[in-house]
């Protein structure tokens, strides 16, 4: 690709070899030209007049060489004999073919290739979904693009967005990484669209681990399966992490059966994520290239971003007046993000702005401020409903109904719910969404740092953090607050000490097991500490370890209670026997190699497992992997036995100078690679359905003819500025 100076573009838009209607013949340099007319007005149509300066630059052309071909291409409708006519007219001029490609030829290769929907995806905002096949696609279709109110029109193809295109047709998997307002949602919802129109693929949009479980058939092939906040909203939840390791091999498993996911995760979440989950087991996860950082964005992707907004958005002119001298300098900041293009260009968001450089900068800079400035702004009712969707962790059921939460919020700011409900419709695709979801519809914010700028008002009120710890769900609660001293990025609330009653009886509404992973995540010692004395189930119930204990937080939690002082004998005994139960059930020994871990059984409890460890679990260890031999992984077999070589490696180091203990180990080790060698002897599966698998050049660009060896393809000519027609 050879790309002209930005001005003097010799009246060419783009330049290609050979002929239109005839194969470049070698030895040939035939040059062609390409040049587009775009108007703003769909009813416009293309008539000879509106060409004038492009016959007098042809002559010139003609003479240089330059266009043996001359192609028009433009989205203004164009008539047969209108067409006819400018044809005659530049074949006159000399040009040896002329072609002239309208807005009906362009919607005709839009509707006869999905290939440039799915690389394309703003298309899926314009116009019908006709293409779409058939009504379960085109209700699947409209949830999709419920999720992004009006903003696919704006969307820009950028490289993360391709990335992820090439994540699926390699992998069938992509994790979207990034900061939050980078887009990842956007993305995501692009990518689902694009797997409705190429394969028919059923969108499945789940909220976590269980409901991937719940919906997979491992009957039914071509699922897209949409996970957004994949390990926590705003903050890292732990206990997802435990569930996620649970379920990968399920995805594993459906990846092989021919179904496609793709995650989302803040980057601050996905890397404390990254801490806890066990991604040898799953391969997909290791592989760098299905991570996308959805914040790399290059200058020009900034730029179109940002001039879509505005220009799609419902800025006066004079505003757009006002910006546009600043508009390169802001898309070029390091804080520049999607979303903050989005406001940007809504006189919702901008209400107060100050329309100097500086003003824009620190609109750009500090976002989450002018949310929360907005917010305070609003009038009772509206900042009622931003109230009951944060109340209701993220989402209130559509039609909006007078249950508890409701009532907490006419009790506490004095709005009743028949007042709320316009309140929602008035701020839909501003600050709300009204999204369907598998039938059901609800009000959801339309991004999620609404909450975050929410959260850092209400913070600032007790009496509103009394009221959100007796209203709110108790998951919204187990999610998103934090105790005392204790700190996590990206928490929503900080409860205070005098708060400790409050929330300690909501608390106790958990399962123990969901207890201690707040008692481990969310809150200080001191309220771990009194909180144990009070509710000794949290201590006794509900306990299970996942495998390697040293990475289950289960056990780290009583690891940590019993360092700092929570656990009775009796309590201590209890655990330690199910440390045994887990080494002696599934091999794990790792954890009497690590420090924090002996040192909490102290030297009776370690010499008795290590004793166990030697007579019982040694000399069944090969037996143990002929137990689950059937599950082991036919993409990665080896990586599939990756813990119980890491246990039997730490048998040798606990063990040393045991030839008999020696023995069993190798015995184990042979029976894994026996494992390893019958599973690559499978025959593996074979996928009849490529409908999905489409050649890269669908999205890398296409050509008129082969390359010439000495020379490019095709050029285009770029703008002075993308902005300067922002104002017109």
């Amino acid at each position: 690709m050879a790309v002209y100076a930005k001005t003097h573009d010799g009246g060419r838009d783009g330049s290609f070899k050979g002929l239109i209607n005839h194969p470049l013949e070698v030895g040939e340099a035939r040059d062609s030209t390409l040049q587009t007319k775009h108007v703003s007005r769909p009813d416009v149509s293309l008539t000879l007049a509106q060409l004038t300066e492009e016959r007098a630059k042809v002559r010139k052309l003609v003479e240089q060489g330059r266009a043996h071909s001359y192609v028009v291409m433009t989205n203004a409708t164009v008539t047969a004999t209108e067409a006819r006519t400018i044809q005659d007219a530049f074949l006159s001029d000399g040009a040896l073919e002329v072609e002239i490609l309208g807005r009906d030829w362009i919607n005709k290769k839009i509707h006869e290739h999905p290939k440039i929907r799915a690389t394309v995806p703003r298309l899926y905002g314009l116009g019908d979904l006709s293409w779409i096949v058939d009504e379960r696609a085109i209700a699947q279709a409209m949830e999709v693009l419920g999720s992004l109110g009006n903003d696919m029109r704006c969307y820009v193809r950028t490289k993360a967005h391709l990335k992820a295109v090439d994540a699926l047709l390699n992998h069938d998997f992509v994790l979207l990484i990034g900061e939050p307002a980078a887009g990842k949602s956007t993305i995501a919802a692009n990518l689902a669209m694009a797997a409705i129109d190429i394969s028919g693929c059923d969108v499945v949009r789940v909220t976590g681990p269980s409901d991937i479980v719940k919906h997979w058939n491992p009957h039914q092939k071509d699922r897209f399966f949409w996970v957004d906040d994949a390990f926590g909203s705003t903050q890292y939840n732990q206990e997802s992490a435990d569930q996620w390791n649970k379920v990968l091999p399920t995805m594993a498993a459906a990846l092989r059966c021919g179904n496609r996911f793709v995650l989302t995760s803040r980057d601050y979440i996905w890397r404390r994520a990254l801490q806890n989950l066990k991604t040898e087991s799953f391969k997909p996860l290791l592989e760098g290239r299905v991570v996308i950082y959805t914040e790399d964005l290059t200058k020009s992707e900034k730029e179109r971003i940002l001039y879509n907004h505005i220009k799609f958005g419902d800025q006066p002119l004079f505003r757009r007046q006002q910006m546009k001298p600043h508009l390169e300098a802001i898309a070029a900041l390091p804080n520049f993000k999607p979303e903050i293009a989005r406001r940007l260009g809504s006189s919702f968001f901008t209400k107060d702005l100050a329309w100097t450089r500086d003003g824009l900068q620190k609109f750009v800079d500090a976002p989450r401020q002018f949310l929360a400035d907005i917010i305070q702004q609003l009038d009772p009712a509206a900042r009622a409903a931003v109230a009951l969707i944060f109340l209701n962790g993220g989402r209130v059921a559509s039609p909006i109904e007078d249950d508890q939460s409701t009532r907490i919020i006419e009790a506490t700011l004095g709005v009743s719910c028949p007042d709320i409900k316009p309140a929602m419709e008035h701020l839909n695709n501003t600050l709300f969404l009204h999204i369907v979801e598998s039938g059901q519809t609800y009000w959801t914010y339309k991004h999620p740092t609404i909450a975050d700028a929410y959260a850092e008002l209400i913070s600032a009120q007790p009496e509103l953090v009394d009221i959100y710890l007796r209203g709110a769900k108790l998951t919204s609660i187990l999610n998103e607050v934090v105790y005392g001293t204790k700190t996590l990025t990206g928490a929503k609330l900080r409860v205070s000490r005098k708060l400790y009653s409050t929330l300690a009886s909501r608390l106790d509404e958990a399962s123990p097991k969901a207890q201690r992973f707040f008692l481990s995540t969310r809150a200080d010692a001191e309220f771990r500490k009194r909180y144990l004395a009070e509710h000794p189930r949290a201590l006794l119930q509900d306990i299970d370890f996942s495998n390697p204990l040293i990475r289950d937080p289960q056990s780290q939690f009583f690891v940590s209670a019993g360092r700092e002082g929570n656990l009775s004998e009796a309590c201590h005994r209890y655990i330690v026997d199910r440390f045994k139960q887990q080494m002696t059930s599934v091999g794990d020994v790792t954890f009497l190699l690590n420090d924090d871990y002996v040192a909490f059984l102290g030297p009776v409890a370690y010499a008795e497992l290590l004793d166990t460890a030697r007579l019982d679990l040694a000399p069944r260890y090969a037996d143990i992997i002929a137990s689950y031999a059937s599950d082991c992984d036919q993409d990665d077999p080896e990586g599939f036995f990756n813990e119980d070589t890491q246990a039997l490696e730490a048998l040798e180091t606990l063990f040393p100078n045991d030839n008999e203990l020696v023995s069993h180990v190798l015995a184990a080790h042979s029976a894994i690679e026996e494992v390893v060698s019958e599973v690559r002897e499978r025959p593996t599966r074979s996928d009849d359905d490529d409908s999905w698998h489409y050649h890269r050049e669908s999205y890398s660009g296409a050509s008129y003819r082969s390359t010439p060896a000495n020379g490019s393809l095709f050029s285009i000519n770029q703008p002075n500025s993308i902005f300067d027609d922002i104002d017109k």
